[in-house]
């Protein structure tokens, strides 16, 4: 409950409608110019509103604090942009090993990718600018991963969704396309030769897959990005 009232107030707040990057002085300007406009137009209640908005900015916004906010939006974005342009090569990538083996179906799959990861790029980088010679350090995550879907869970889950599945490789049923069974069904996961990292295996081995769906309109698969053979 208290979780609530502390939403309807920051909703209710006149404060909402700035951002959280936005300098006092800007804030200030903004609430100033909107008391006036109210004032013209006698709404009373408009002014109060905005007279507490001026009281909490001048009481608890610094510039530094705003920096913070500025930078830590900044590093979001980055990592952002980052991530997609990561995935528009690999998708790239894949697109010219399939163009090599001139399966057709393959590189329409592929070049549909490329246009999805180019405009997940383009939405990354709207109204972003890369601060001159900043490169991205190199890290990871430590924490909670992705827990283990079942076959029947990933049929109904959008494209692109990361996905973890435990189960087994029973046959193949085309180049770099097999079949993968759980207990709850089969999907057709597409492991690309260099994803096997030189395991070998057989119906039996259980195994993890790690990637991502891939629907067309009347299909459903998983375009897998490691595979490991479990002991």
């Amino acid at each position: 409950m208290k979780s609530k009232i502390i939403a309807f107030i920051l909703i209710s707040s006149p404060l909402a409608g700035f951002a959280a990057t936005d300098s006092c002085n800007d804030q200030l300007s903004d609430i100033l110019t909107k008391t006036e406009m109210a004032k013209k137009e006698g709404n009373s209640a408009e002014i109060a509103r905005l007279n507490i908005a001026r009281n909490k900015v001048e009481t608890y916004c610094t510039d530094e604090r705003q920096a913070t906010r500025a930078s830590h939006d900044v590093s979001r974005r980055e990592m952002k942009v980052k991530k997609a342009e990561l995935e528009l090569q690999e998708a790239q990538e894949e697109l010219a090993e399939a163009n090599t083996e001139g399966r057709t179906d393959r590189i329409m799959k592929k070049t549909s990718k490329v246009e999805e990861k180019k405009l997940k790029l383009e939405s990354a980088q709207e109204g972003f600018v890369n601060p001159a010679g900043q490169g991205y350090s190199q890290g990871g995550f430590k924490g909670p991963t992705p827990g283990v879907a079942s076959v029947a869970q990933v049929k109904t889950l959008r494209d692109d969704a990361w996905v973890v599945l435990e189960g087994n490789i029973i046959r193949q049923v085309g180049h770099e396309l097999y079949e993968f069974k759980d207990a709850t069904g089969t999907i057709n996961v597409d492991i690309d030769d260099k994803r096997w990292m030189g395991q070998s295996l057989s119906p039996s081995d259980k195994v993890r897959i790690e990637g991502e769906v891939d629907k067309d309109w009347n299909s459903v698969e998983i375009d897998v990005k490691t595979v490991r053979v479990l002991k």
